[in-house]
């Protein structure tokens, strides 16, 4: 199905199975069955295979797990997916690099030697402990 789902002032198009090729609901299966003018809800058991096409989706046929299915797949293929990606990133394939820019070592180093030093542990020691001797809060 595509599907225009709201998330802020975007619009996503969600893409499933069934919703790009429809799907058949096995005979035998009992299905809740609507009638359009009075919406009341019935439930019929199938006699034979109900087959339908992407077309019939949210017109004559409603399948409400047709995005579940899908994210069960996708969330067991999430973890390769983020590790592809974190790969591509750090190799430098995610964007195009700029061979004007500095490598990050250099610019790593610059920023270490520009960083203000922290002061010795001992330093602040010797400062507290004077501090309480002349009777200032700490």
């Amino acid at each position: 199905m595509v599907d225009g789902v709201n998330v802020g002032y975007e619009v996503y198009r969600i893409r499933t199975r069934i919703g790009e090729g429809g799907s058949t609901v096995q005979g035998g299966y009992t299905i809740p069955v609507r009638d359009k003018k009075t919406r009341a809800e019935r439930y019929q058991t199938l006699d034979a295979d109900l087959v339908y096409t992407k077309r019939d989706l949210d017109r004559s046929v409603v399948a409400p797990n047709q995005i579940a299915a899908d994210t069960s797949v996708a969330e067991e293929t999430a973890p390769a997916l983020r590790q592809s990606i974190l790969r591509a990133a750090f190799g430098g394939r995610l964007v195009e690099q700029d061979p004007r820019d500095e490598p990050a070592d250099v610019l790593l180093a610059r920023l270490h030697q520009s960083a203000p030093q922290p002061i010795p542990a001992s330093s602040r020691r010797v400062r507290r402990a004077r501090s309480h001797a002349a009777g200032a809060e700490p």
